[in-house]
């Protein structure tokens, strides 16, 4: 390509497509968990949101992107300040749409499906709606607790892209997004659910017979939402 500007500004692209988009898109796509069918992973957004936002907030960290780097480090020198300002520029500005177009999965009226993710982030998720403290290791099972970062993790067989998941980070995530959708309120069949939840019912569980009517509206109702849902949004 003859036009260096135009080369540089495709790497940038090229590369954060690399970086990020594309796991993110595959999971998207790929992951059939719970439901058996492309698409309706509705119960697994608010932990995706999690972790592409981790994901996302240490996207500068090293030479994550070397493709673009080094078409930077080809520039003429004078033009190096300008090109890594472009590149945090796309960066925050890609951030803030993620936020704008995945908050609606962490607040009332799509925060209960998370309770239908798997059991120990399904936990966290019923903790925050009851405005519970983080649970405890031995409430969340299937964790690992890390001495050096003093932090508990979850190793998802759902997101094993992504490795494992930080149950604290996840909490306080969730929380904080959460506390920003203050002006509604749960519906009574999302919070009977966190309580059965709570009680070790597994709301996974197509074949649960305990409460079955209240399990079975909960089980239709949100399993039949896209994770390409569409929302009204502000402009």
């Amino acid at each position: 390509m003859l036009d260096q500007e135009n080369f540089i500004d495709l790497s940038l692209i090229r590369s954060f497509h690399k970086r990020y988009v594309n796991k993110h898109l595959d999971w998207l796509q790929l992951s059939d968990d719970l439901t058996e069918a492309l698409g309706f992973q509705a119960h697994n957004m608010a932990v995706r949101y999690y972790i592409m936002d981790y994901d996302h907030r240490n996207i500068l960290t090293g030479r994550s992107m070397p493709d673009y780097l080094e078409a930077v480090d080809k520039a003429p020198r004078e033009d190096s300040k300008w090109h890594m300002d472009k590149l945090k520029t796309f960066v925050s500005s890609s951030h803030a749409n993620l936020h704008k177009h995945f908050s609606r999965w962490v607040g009332y009226s799509l925060l209960p499906v998370a309770l239908m993710s798997e059991s120990s982030t399904a936990k966290v998720v019923a903790a925050v709606m009851l405005g519970l403290p983080m649970p405890t290791d031995a409430e969340l099972g299937d964790v690992v607790y890390c001495q050096g970062s003093q932090n508990t993790y979850f190793h998802s067989n759902v997101n094993s892209d992504c490795g494992r998941i930080n149950m604290k980070g996840l909490y306080k995530f969730l929380q904080e997004k959460f506390q920003q959708n203050d002006d509604d309120t749960f519906i009574p069949m999302a919070l009977y659910a966190t309580h059965l939840l709570r009680n070790d019912n597994d709301l996974r569980n197509k074949e649960c017979d305990l409460e079955a009517s209240v399990h079975g509206e909960f089980y239709l109702s949100y399993t039949a939402l896209t994770c390409h849902l569409h929302v009204k949004q502000n402009s």
